[in-house]
């Protein structure tokens, strides 16, 4: 016969068992979630980078823009709704990719097939002196911190790169 001690021990195991097969498969579920919300940011932020009013703002960003420092641009361009505008675009798209790329959130190497290396290392330059200048009007040293962090990580990730030239500049 069959000892009573023994099926219930035999049963406990199975429960046990059971509980660790739920548990890896929760984590498996958990790491394929996040992989695949990783692959849609990618995606999703490729296909702003290659938007036509994205790549106009930023062209006028990088080239219609021309100053020397904050104040120079603060007086030229900001009181302008366009200029303005197209400047917190571009910044701003920046930094929610620096803050996804610090993040975890998108695939860089991914992302920089799609070009955001060439328009990092040409951008933050660029708009360097309006990020300092907006931290000290506003008192926030976090101001355009994430697109800071974004130009680090490509600097460190592709050191030989290089900025596009000025060579597309519109007529």
């Amino acid at each position: 016969m069959v000892d009573l001690a023994l099926l219930q021990s035999v049963s406990y195991i199975g429960g046990a068992l059971g509980v660790c097969v739920a548990a890896a498969y929760y984590v498996m579920n958990l790491q394929m979630a996040r992989r695949k919300l990783k692959i849609d940011n990618t995606i999703f932020y490729g296909n702003l980078l290659a938007n036509k009013e994205t790549v106009l703002q930023w062209r006028h960003v990088l080239f219609d823009q021309q100053f020397s420092s904050f104040e120079e641009w603060d007086k030229k361009y900001r009181p302008d709704p366009e200029a303005f505008s197209n400047y917190y675009a571009t910044q701003g798209l920046l930094g929610q990719l620096g803050m996804c790329v610090q993040e975890g959130l998108v695939d860089f190497d991914m992302l920089a097939r799609r070009g955001v290396v060439a328009w990092t290392l040409a951008v933050y330059p660029k708009i360097k002196p309006i990020l300092m200048g907006m931290r000290a009007l506003y008192n926030d040293p976090l101001y355009g911190s994430y697109h800071e962090y974004l130009y680090e990580e490509t600097v460190r990730r592709y050191p030989n790169a290089a900025a596009p030239k000025d060579r597309y500049k519109p007529q």
